[in-house]
């Protein structure tokens, strides 16, 4: 492993996983058994600048086929003007409102592929899956042996959020946006939310455990193995 990746305290990384220089792995994330990460950075970019020139020239098509498009439309200059100058403005226009908006909402990976990793992930003989998202704590739990539910009050939530800050570069509005729906957990009825969870947690018929504050946390972490069985 390269000298200059940075790997967050809470992140998981396998010692066998490949990682190329200068990859930052966040918050959380778990870097499974033999993963190849952060090779193939340049072969995106490139991929990246060859359909943005592409993109590019073709808008300079209809600059080209101009008299041949004017001669079967009929179109003045001024017509031809007109076009090319709302061309410009809508695009510059949706430049900026579109922009805004991939901040606020960010990217997403497609949810019927999550399910498949999860699931796949789910069929191995040991696993261990941390996350909030109901919706896919459904496909792991008729896989699992046991469920810990930290079901913390807001004060401490809203601490914890506070001390680990924006998540990768993150805009203040959206890290505002993500600790209010963070703070919504108690009163949204989505599988994401306490409704959700409660709803799993009392439908999981194997070992589980609910706890309400640090001091059950800690006192698992430091149990003795003999103590807690989850088989």
């Amino acid at each position: 492993m390269s000298d200059d990746v940075f790997i967050h305290p809470t992140a998981i990384v396998d010692p066998s996983a490949e990682i190329g220089a200068g990859t930052k792995i966040w918050v959380n994330v778990q870097v499974r058994e033999d993963a190849r990460i952060g090779r193939y950075r340049w072969s995106i970019c490139a991929l990246l600048f060859c359909v943005i020139t592409i993109n590019y020239v073709d808008r300079q098509v209809i600059g080209v086929l101009k008299p041949i498009i004017e001669k079967d439309m009929r179109w003045s200059e001024v017509d031809y003007g007109n076009i090319v100058t709302a061309f410009q403005a809508s695009y510059g226009v949706g430049l900026l409102v579109v922009g805004r908006w991939l901040d606020k909402v960010g990217t997403q990976r497609n949810e019927a592929q999550a399910r498949e990793l999860v699931r796949a992930a789910a069929s191995e003989q040991r696993w261990i899956i941390e996350g909030v998202f109901g919706w896919l704590a459904e496909v792991a739990l008729p896989s699992a042996t046991a469920l810990i539910w930290l079901d913390l009050p807001w004060s401490i939530c809203r601490d914890g959020l506070a001390a680990r800050g924006p998540w990768r570069d993150a805009a203040p509005e959206a890290h505002a946006d993500f600790l209010q729906w963070a703070e919504d957990y108690w009163r949204r009825k989505t599988p994401s939310s306490f409704a959700g969870h409660l709803a799993l947690y009392e439908g999981f018929d194997r070992f589980k455990l609910r706890l309400h504050d640090r001091s059950e946390i800690t006192a698992l972490v430091q149990s003795e193995p003999a103590q807690v069985s989850f088989e």
